[in-house]
Parts: structure tokens; sequence; C-alpha cells
């Protein structure tokens, strides 16, 4: 570590520069010389949650300022950089001056906006100067690599030592225990690992060394010098979060051990506890889970600290619902969504940052799919769900996983404890954005157009619009209707999987759409498609809209509202359909999945399993949370939460009614609309027994000797898959003559009744 106070001297014809214990000179803009004092008093580096930076209400790095002299200095002619060869890098703003003995925070997060600078500090280690306007060096440090939260200082303050600090004070002098050398104490050993636990528990604690005191707290906050002392064994008979840390003279204290205890609990969903200091939630000025002093006085509450994009530090443990603990690490958090903020149980985002100790949250949250990594994970109160069923839109997304090629967030239902105490069901969701393209769909993260429709614009979340300009551009220009235009759209957008999409949203009768809630990404690299991405779905399924609702008209209307399904909306699908082979397509992979993704039996059973695995959790978040104003005013249900779990079983109720009766509804739509002439029933087998599938226009039957409706008088393309071990030797029970492709594939157009069989035979070796 090396450091240096330069003083400057200036005469007419020479610069003198003479480095040591000096009193510097401070050197105004006409060149004369006075005598005065400024000094680089203190950096961090590293800053997760020491000091606060007040007027943006985020944890910056930052340097200070002190003048040590007796007369007040304009900084406005000075410069701060961090790299020594560019000496202009950032000039203080106009009008500020620094009194005598008076200290000030500069903060370094490139915002270059008053009295933050238009660099970063490197946590590596750098160098940080002050020249005058002359163009000499008052004063600089030398730093190297700094821990977390760990800053760099002079003690006394203007002083020609320097010492490491881990209890830092920002804008004001350097009294604090400091050490001269960056060595940290281990990690205190803690005897109870976290998790679920029945009765009082007894806590040991020791720390590998000998000097060495423990200190601990019970109320979230990272512990200091002068946090309860560790004396003797720990007694806990409730649900507890401790976190500790280890101190001894001449080092740092070193990382904080967190450890939930969940007492006499014995939740039955996974957990999520969150442990932070209180004031990152709760404090009236900067707490992110509260209304703060700006907000206004009605809902929704503008102004609120809650709709500020604050980031705070905590630290997460989730837990299996065996009580095993699989992850425990420190990242970043925001209050996430839109209008659901105003709710009184809020949803989360999880951030994994360098900054925290690690760039990913390391968990296999969903086992169905091969992703172990995240960048961003959502603690979802169910949006516009909540206060209602709280898992609405995952739902819909159980109904369609697997069952289809379209992009959505997974689910993993969660219950959520802050500080020990217990918040209730919260979703685990995949944050939509760019780092879900990439372990999704392998993008770069960095080279991806992500896209969001907000009234009648569309919002540039990543790279640009131009593309999505020029597809919209193709449109408007071009006769879908003929082959060759159509085929060429499809270079545009990934036509099979907007398809998909829109099937899911017209089933799902979803109200708050397609105005807003549309997301579409694509690569930014040549041949990529755009994909249209299921998500928020919380006003379907009979939360806004019956199960009667005739969303073909809805998506296809030409003088619609504002909100919700402006013409502007409504534009991309009504080209689409001018094309014949895509309406024919769309009517019969409608039908296909109205026999088997959304055959009421299966809905029914999904809506149970997740009603019955919630159920337990449901009686205590009601408990929770009930009473609590919603968003909801003006709709059909209750403005507030459920008042018990009877109540709820009737807000489920109304999902069941929608999964019983939206069938019929949606096949006399489709109908309507097209001006069809009913469905007739068909069978389909598959010959031998387990020898093969069926796909009925790209939907796959999942089991044989399977029975639904498709609309007569319209084709329907039939495709046999082989086992493994076998061929497809032809299909019978279909009318008339039919050419058959190589491929096992045919089109062929019912008029009444048939059973229809793929039949296969061994392959011969």
């Amino acid at each position: 570590m090396r450091f240096a106070t330069i003083s400057v001297y200036l005469s007419v014809l020479t610069l003198l520069i003479i480095l040591g214990s000096c009193t510097p000179i401070v050197i105004d803009e006409t060149g004369n010389a006075s005598i005065g004092t400024i000094f680089i008093n203190e950096v961090m580096a590293w800053n997760t949650g020491s000091a606060f930076d007040d007027n943006k209400a985020t944890f910056p790095d930052w340097v200070e300022i002190y003048n040590g002299g007796n007369e007040p200095i304009d900084l406005s002619l000075h410069y701060l950089t961090d790299n020594l060869k560019k000496q202009k890098k950032w000039q203080f703003p106009s009008g500020t001056v620094i009194e005598p003995g008076a200290y000030l925070v500069f903060w370094c997060d490139g915002d270059n906006i008053d009295n933050h600078t238009n660099f970063k500090l490197g946590s590596e280690g750098e160098e940080v100067g002050i020249y005058n306007s002359v163009g000499m060096l008052v004063d600089y440090v030398e730093f190297d690599a700094m821990g977390r939260d760990v800053s760099y200082g002079r003690k006394p303050d203007g002083g020609d030592t320097w010492l490491y600090f881990d209890e830092t004070t920002a804008g004001s002098a350097n009294t604090t225990q400091g050490v001269t050398r960056q060595v940290f104490t281990p990690l205190p050993l803690v005897s109870l690992t976290a998790g679920f636990y029945n009765g009082p528990q007894v806590i040991r604690m020791n720390v590998e060394q000998a000097t060495a005191q423990i200190r601990y707290t019970l109320d979230g906050s990272i512990p200091r010098h002068n946090s309860t002392l560790y004396s003797g064994p720990l007694t806990i008979n409730k649900t507890t979060v401790l976190r500790v840390r280890a101190f001894a003279n001449d080092y740092l204290p070193g990382e904080t051990v967190t450890r939930t205890y969940l007492v006499d609990e014995n939740p039955t969903l996974p957990v999520v506890s969150i442990v932070t200091d209180p004031k990152h939630f709760f404090d009236q000025e900067s707490g992110i889970y509260v209304k703060g002093p700006n907000a206004e006085l009605v809902e929704p509450y503008y102004g609120a600290n809650f709709w500020e994009d604050w980031e705070r530090p905590v630290n997460v443990e989730f837990f299996e619902r065996d009580g095993i603990e699989h992850l425990n690490m420190a990242t970043g958090v925001k209050v996430y969504g839109g209008d659901s903020v105003r709710n009184a149980q809020k949803s989360l985002a999880l951030y994994a940052r360098d900054k925290y100790g690690s760039t990913t949250i390391n968990y296999k949250f969903f086992p169905h799919k091969n992703i172990d990594q995240f960048v961003r994970i959502v603690l979802r109160n169910s949006g516009q769900d909540w206060p209602l069923t709280l898992f609405r839109d995952g739902l819909v997304y159980k109904l369609v996983e697997g069952r289809m090629d379209i992009d959505g967030n997974d689910f993993k239902p969660a219950v959520l404890y802050i500080n020990g105490e217990y918040y209730g069901i919260q979703n685990i969701r995949e944050k939509l954005d760019r780092y879900y393209l990439a372990v999704n769909h392998g993008a770069d993260p960095d080279q991806v157009d992500l896209l969001v429709h907000h009234s009648d614009d569309v919002l540039v979340s990543e790279g640009d619009r131009q593309e999505y300009d020029n597809l919209i551009a193709f449109m408007e220009t071009h006769d879908l209707s003929v082959p060759e235009n159509f085929q060429q759209l499809g270079t545009l957008m990934d036509i099979n999987e907007y398809m998909n999409y829109m099937i899911v949203e017209l089933y799902i009768a979803n109200a708050d759409w397609p105005a807003v809630n549309i997301k579409i990404w694509r690569k930014r690299e040549s041949g990529a498609r755009f994909r249209w991405i299921l998500f928020d779905t919380d006003f379907g399924m009979g939360m806004w809209a019956s199960y009667h609702r005739d969303m073909m008209e809805h998506a296809t209307k030409t003088d619609g509202p504002v909100w919700p399904n402006p013409p502007w909306s409504t534009y991309v699908f009504r080209k689409m359909l001018e094309n014949p082979g895509f309406k024919t397509d769309f009517i019969q992979r409608f039908a296909g999945h109205l026999a088997t993704t959304f055959e009421t039996q299966r809905m029914l059973q999904i809506v149970e399993s997740l009603h019955d695995e919630r159920l337990h959790e449901m009686t205590r978040t009601i408990e929770r949370w009930k009473g609590s104003p919603s968003n909801l005013r003006g709709a059909e249900f209750s403005p507030f939460f459920p008042a018990d779990i009877i109540e709820w079983e009737g807000i489920v109720d109304v999902m069941r009614t929608f999964a019983t009766r939206r069938w019929d509804y949606m096949q006399q739509h489709l109908s309507a609309y097209f001006n069809l002439s009913g469905m007739v029933p068909l069978t389909f087998n598959v010959a031998p027994t387990d020898s093969g599938l069926i796909s009925v226009n790209t939907v796959s039957l999942p089991s044989t000797g399977i029975t639904g409706s498709w609309f007569a008088g319209v084709p329907v393309t039939l495709t046999a898959a082989p086992a493994p071990g076998y061929v497809f030797t032809g299909w019978t029970g279909l009318p008339g003559e039919q050419t058959v492709g190589a491929d096992g594939s045919v089109s062929v157009t019912f008029s009444s009744a048939a059973a229809v069989t793929a039949v296969f035979v061994a392959a011969t070796q």
C-alpha cells in the first residue's frame, strides 16, 4: 500500500513539487499560491451496505475530501481522477466550497451528476488524485485490493498514517478503530446448523483465534464492535436469525455468519429466509418496503419508497421442505413489479452481483429444468392475483409446461421470512430479463433485443427496436396471404411459437392484454427471429374476465379502447390471420390443445394439486395479511385479503368453474369467428402400444386411445413418430385416399367421427 501528500509551490518560471509532511499549497486559478490544505482523507472501493448516499438511496463507492486548513477552499477549481495520467477526468461541481475542518463525500458511481463522479473505483485497487486548475497534483492515494465494506483512511484526519477501517466514517472524522494491515479474523464456528427445529435449542460458538471475541445480533443487522458479546451457550425457543462475527485487535472483522432457525414452525413449503439490517427494509427514509415520507396519500401511493428502484444488501437462505439448507449467500434485493408494488405484501427480486461475493445464485430451484445457476430470481407475491389465489399465474405456466414450445418463467411455491418474521406464500420465479434468455436459450446476455409493450409504445429493455420496427414495416407493406411473403415473415419471427403464445392467452381469457404484458425478444445475430414471452397472466382464468369472454373478438378488434385492446395491439394477430395456412393451422392446433393441454379434467387436476400443496400455508398467510388493502377496488372480489380459508376456497372455485366451462365457450367462439360447421370426435391409436407417438398440428398426443374433438371441414396435419426400435408403416382409418409424406405426415379433412391408427413395426436388425 502506498500513499503520498504532494505539496505544490508555484513561481513565475518554475514548478517545484516537494514530497513530505509539509503543508500543501492550494493554487487558485490565477496561479497565485495561498496556504491551505486539501486531503483525500478516506476512500471505499467496495461498498455494499456501509456508507449510504441519501440523495440516491444507494451504496456507491466514495472518496472523502478533508480541509485541514484555516480557510475555505473552492473545490470547483480542482479535479478528481482515478487515473493520474488523466488529470482533468472529473471537475468538482461549480460552487463546491469546503470549509475549514469540513469533510465532503463524493460518490464514485459513474453518474457524473452533482457530487457523483464520472468514474467508479475498482475494488482490486487503483489510484485517486486531486489536481488543481493549473495541472498540479495536490494529493493522491494509491491503494491495493480492499475487502467488502472496508475503507482506507488517514488517522488522524489529514495525517500521514493510513489505516483500514471496518466501521467507516464517510463525511466525518476518522475516529473508529483502524488497523495497519488488511488481515481478517476467521469465521466463527456455530454448533447448530440452520434449519427447522422443534422445541428449545442450544447454540454454542467459538473461533479458531485465541485473541478473538465473538459478537452477535438477533435483529438481522451486521455485528459491530458494540454488538452483544458471546460469553456462553445461547438458548433459543422461537424462530431466530443469528448473525455472528469475530473481532480481534489488529485485525479487521471477517465475514458474517448467518443462520436462520425455524423453531416450532413446521412449514409445508420450501422456505426463503431474507436476513438484513432492518433499516434496509423498514426505515422511513431509506427502507424499500415502506411508504416513506414522500408517498401520496391515496393508492397507489406514488412517491413511496417502494416505487423507487432501490437495491439493498441481504443474506438469503433457501430450505427445501425437509428443512435442509441448500443456499446461504449475500445478494442484493429490490421491490419488484408494477402496479402490484402497492400491495401490502411486496414482490422482491434477488440480484447476484460480484460486489456481494458471487455473480450467480447456484441452486436448481426447478428440478425438471437443466438450470442450476441464476443471476436474478423473483419472489413474487402473485401480482394482480394478490390477495386472491396466490397461484393463478403459476397455474397458467404449469398448464403449458412441456406441452408446447413457448417462453415463460418457471414457478415454485415457497414461504418467505424476513428477519425471522413470517411473510407468507411467495412464489419463486425466473426473472424475465437478458439473463433468463442466456440460461434458457444460450443467448449472449449482452447481445439481445428485449422489448416490452407499454400502452401505445414499445420500450427497449435491452438492445434496440430496429429489427422489431422492420418486422412491423414488413407486415404493413406485404400481403401475408401470399405464400412467399409469409415464408419470408417466418425469417423475422418464430411463427410457431407465436401461435402457441396466442392460443394460451386466448384460452385463459387474459383481460389485461394485449395492450400490456407483452414481451418479445431475439438474439442480435443474423437469422434470429422474435419470440413472445408468456408472463403476468394474473387477469386470466376467471380473475377479471369470465369463462364466457369471447377472446377472438377481443384479440382482433379494430377499434378497441386504449386499454386493454387498442387497434395497434391486435394488429399482428389480425395480419397473421390473413394467411390461409396460418389460419388453418391455428384452428386445428387450438383444437388439439383443447383435447389435451386444456382438457377439463387435466386442468382441474392441476388446480387441485397447486391448491393442496399450499393449503396449510394459506391458512397462516391469511392470518398474516387479512385486512390489508388490496389493489382490486371495483372488482367483483373482496377488496381485502380473504377473511378465512373458506373464503379463499371460494376464490379458488372461480378457477375450478373456469376450467370446467371454458372449453365449450372457446370452441363456440372459434366456430363463430371462422364460420366453422362444428367439431367432430376423433380417436387416435398407436399399434402396437407404445410403438410411437402421434402429433396433430404439432400437438403431441400424450397417450394412445385418446379421443378429442377437431373442427369439421378444416384440414388437420397428422405426424407419426416411431419409438426407438420401431419404424412407421402407415395409417388406418383415414377417409379416402391420402398422400403420406416420407416422414409419415399427412394432411386430411374430416367431416364425421373417425378412429385413426398409426401403425408401426419392429425395425429389422
